[in-house]
């Protein structure tokens, strides 16, 4: 774990790869449920409980089959277990980060979801809006290092499979917002 936290910090400025990580399924459990908990915090703002920990568990099985089916496509499957670690452990940091940001724009959203009509005249705090975009940008930038490390990939096309792999969870979350 004393290593842990210097190469995930390094991890989330590109500055090493998934392949770094110590190869542990203890820390690929730790990090999942971190990412767990980041994500129905995160959810939680803008929705109940009953709704978050469904949503989560379901966005954490499609971001497994995803990276899973992506290993085997590209024959790289003995890196799952330091990928998944990278992934998680990631999305678990940027998660609880974003909550700053959220807990300042919750009161927009709740406006807007008790009047949709007035959301083009409600005025959202910039900085918290700034905040939750560029939080939002990097997560996808360190996935998409991630994906570029563990496939063998140009940066763009791990850039590419990280956008693919948010559109998937939010297509298959869908039915259940």
């Amino acid at each position: 774990m004393s290593q842990f936290l210097p190469l995930l910090g390094r991890l989330l400025l590109l500055r090493c790869g998934p392949q770094d990580l110590p190869y542990s399924t203890t820390l690929l459990g730790g990090s999942i449920a971190a990412s767990l908990v980041a994500n129905i915090l995160s959810l939680g703002i803008g929705t109940t409980a009953f709704t978050a920990i469904p949503q989560t568990l379901l966005a954490t099985l499609v971001s497994i089959g995803f990276v899973i089916g992506l290993l085997q496509i590209r024959e790289r499957t003995p890196r799952t277990v330091q990928t998944l670690t990278a992934l998680f452990a990631t999305q678990a940091v940027l998660g609880l980060l974003a909550l700053f940001p959220l807990q300042a724009l919750a009161p927009i959203f709740q406006q807007i979801a008790e009047n949709p009509d007035a959301a083009s005249t409600i005025q959202a705090p910039s900085s918290a809006v700034a905040a939750w975009l560029a939080l939002g940008l990097w997560s996808v930038m360190v996935t998409g290092h991630i994906f570029r490390n563990a496939l063998d990939v140009h940066l763009l096309a791990g850039v590419g499979l990280a956008i693919l792999q948010g559109l998937l969870i939010w297509i298959v979350l869908i039915p259940f917002a």
